[in-house]
Parts: C-alpha cells; sequence; structure tokens
C-alpha cells in the first residue's frame, strides 16, 4: 500500500488507526519476524469460520485462508459468486469489480478495486478466472490470478503487482457446502509488509461472512433463478 495520501477522506476512526499502526513501524524490530510458520497455523476460529496462514520460502507475505461450512445449495453459493458485478455486496473491502471479458460462466477477465483507509491509495487488479469441476469429489475450483492488459491503470489507484487465490466449494449434503477462500498478494506501493498482512488476515473471515450472508437471502429469492435453472439437476439444469 503506497503511503502517499488519498484525495478522498475517510471515517476519523479509520484515520487514528492508520496513525496508530504506522507509529510502530520504527518500533517493531525485524526480529519479530524470524521464524516463519511454513505450515499452516489457525490465527481465528469465530462464527463457524477458521482463518489459517502460513509463509511460502521467497514470500515476505503469508497466504491467508478462510474456512467454514455453509447452510447452503451449492449451486447457490456458486450463483453468488459468479455474479461478479454484485461482488461488492459481500467481497471484503470492495469498491469495485467488474466483468471484462465473459467467455463462458466459467473462464473471465475481471477488474477489482479495494478500497483502503485515509492516508492510503486503493488497489485494484485484473484477474483471470478460471472455474473448475471435480465430479467425482462433488468440488468445485474457482482460482484467480493477475494478469496484464485489458484495463489500464486508474489514476490515484495502485495496481497490485500480483495478486492469486481461489475458492473451493465441497458439496456435503444438499443444503451444505464447504467452502475455502485463499489469497496470497504482492500489494505493491510503500507499505511495511506487516501493515499489509495485518489487513489481509481480516479479508478471508469477512468475505466468508458476508457471503455466507448473502448466500442465505437470495437463496430465497429469484435473483439467481436463471443460474439455478441452467445448472441444478434438481431444477432441470445440466449439473457438474
Amino acid at each position: 500500500m503506497d503511503l502517499t495520501p488519498s484525495t478522498t477522506a475517510a471515517p476519523l476512526h479509520k484515520t487514528l488507526l492508520w496513525l496508530l499502526m504506522a507509529s510502530f513501524i520504527a518500533l517493531t524490530p525485524s526480529a519479530a519476524f524470524a521464524g516463519r510458520n511454513t505450515s499452516w497455523k489457525v490465527i481465528k476460529n469465530k462464527s463457524g469460520i477458521k482463518v489459517k496462514k502460513k509463509y511460502i520460502p521467497n514470500y515476505t507475505l503469508p497466504v491467508i485462508r478462510g474456512e467454514s461450512v455453509l447452510s447452503a445449495n451449492i449451486y447457490d453459493v456458486l450463483a453468488v459468486i459468479n455474479d461478479v458485478g454484485k461482488s461488492c455486496k459481500w467481497m471484503a473491502d470492495c469498491k469495485d469489480t467488474r466483468v471484462l471479458v465473459r467467455r463462458s460462466d466459467f473462464d473471465l477477465v475481471v477488474y477489482n478495486r479495494t478500497g483502503t483507509p485515509w492516508p492510503l491509495d486503493d488497489r485494484d487488479v485484473v484477474v483471470q478466472t478460471e472455474i473448475k469441476v471435480d465430479k467425482a469429489n462433488q468440488r468445485v475450483l474457482i482460482d484467480f490470478y493477475s494478469i496484464n492488459g485489458h484495463k489500464g491503470k486508474v489514476s490515484g489507484v495502485v495496481r497490485m503487482p500480483t495478486f492469486r487465490g481461489k475458492y473451493i466449494l465441497e458439496k456435503l449434503g444438499d443444503q451444505k457446502t464447504r467452502i475455502i477462500y485463499q489469497a496470497q498478494a504482492d500489494v505493491g506501493g510503500n507499505v511495511p509488509d506487516w501493515v499489509a498482512e495485518i489487513k489481509s488476515e481480516s479479508i478471508p473471515f469477512d468475505t466468508i461472512h458476508a457471503l455466507r450472508d448473502r448466500v442465505k437471502k437470495t437463496s430465497k429469492t429469484d435473483e439467481y433463478k436463471g443460474f439455478i435453472k441452467k445448472w441444478d439437476p434438481k431444477h432441470g439444469g445440466q449439473g457438474f
């Protein structure tokens, strides 16, 4: 994250939080980051959502993973995730998201902008999204990774150099779906790694929590009737 102040004001409590975090930069010894775990370590377990992290050699920031079991049909969950234009209704810190190229329901190029508290500039990224189905194990893998092109840089927004992650949906029952959300990013700009890491640790929890609420709401409406009818065998869909 870039230390250059953005042009948009923010609530006072966010500004104070940033100033408090920044004040620790000079006080935090580099030794505090020694002995990093290269295996998964649970850092949060709340409201049925477990968040883990681990470090990978040659990367300064960890991989962050959120896991939960949703009381929802796998097709209802996938319908919400596939509706990219409404991702900001549940994706943590989402400020703008749109499909740039849609080759099929399962092959997309997506633009995403993430909001950050003042005085930081927002981040954005263009990702290739590929959805693969494992019929034998009743699982859906949604893989995404940053790519170049398709959209020029936006003034006042820092383009993330690298970003990759995945969603894994596993059918456990008619109304039970295991979800895993995992991501790793180089946020770019001139921000200490530990500041970026603190922020990244909250994203899987907030994302899964909001996604759960979104699925619960939309599954009771006809908002995704077309998608469900196309894919869910119970409604005449072709299935996976």
